[in-house]
């Protein structure tokens, strides 16, 4: 049996619930460190979804369609 102990910060935004866990008497500078690393994920996958939702860039012959319509 492989019992451990974890402190558990839990953040409560917007009724989600988000979780830090750390092991009790670990190093408060490696936990600052596991903390801002998931930071970076987070930030990561805020950029890959905010250059998901922007319109694809149009083609030369769309361009060109959608100049004749507008005028």
């Amino acid at each position: 049996m492989n019992v451990k102990s974890y402190i558990d910060i839990e953040i409560v935004k917007n009724e989600r619930t988000y979780h830090f866990f750390m092991p009790v008497g670990a190093p408060f500078g490696e936990a600052y460190d596991a903390a801002f690393e998931a930071l970076s994920n987070v930030t990561e996958m805020a950029k890959k979804a905010t250059e998901n939702a922007k319109p694809k860039d149009m083609t030369e012959s769309e361009e060109v369609a959608a100049e004749v319509v507008s005028k």
